[in-house]
């Protein structure tokens, strides 16, 4: 199965001629370079890519170039669907049964209420959670942002 990346480059920039570069590397390796519109959605594949899973959260990193501009990401790859185990219809992640056990985080913090004292208090939290055989969460109240939740952590469509 090859991965699809759908990409959305923004540019202030009145040039609309204007081409972006992405780029997606694992281990250090590219894997994928891609050229495409700014402003404008466009979409381009990775052959065979190792996909996202709570238990193994591939991720590759992303390097989108515009002009000077260069900017860093990352990006994983899974499928969701649902379809019959036993005659029942059930999620699927990346075509296999997966059973969603998860739990509220209202993020209670002794020295912060609601403000997690450190990217790492909270990646403990959610190690633990793991551990505990959890492989889902719900945030709800929470003032941490973005650039603050962990890499494996994440799986929005």
């Amino acid at each position: 199965m090859d991965g699809q990346v759908n990409i959305t480059v923004h540019s202030s920039a009145q040039e609309t001629s204007a081409q972006a570069e992405v780029t997606v590397h694992k281990d250090g390796k590219t894997v994928a370079t891609h050229k495409g519109p700014t402003n404008e959605p466009f979409q381009f594949t990775v052959s065979s890519p190792k996909l996202w899973s709570p238990d193994s959260p591939d991720l590759y990193n992303v390097t989108v170039k515009l002009g000077k501009d260069e900017v860093e990401s990352y990006i994983g790859f899974r499928t969701i669907s649902r379809g019959k185990i036993d005659g029942i219809e059930r999620p699927l992640l990346n075509g296999e049964f997966i059973f969603m056990f998860g739990t509220l985080d209202q993020g209670y913090w002794p020295d912060g209420l609601y403000t997690p004292p450190s990217k790492e208090a909270m990646v403990y939290d959610l190690e633990m959670l793991k551990k505990l055989g959890f492989n889902m969460v719900r945030k709800h109240v929470s003032v941490a942002v973005s650039h603050h939740i962990p890499r494996f952590l994440v799986l929005t469509p």
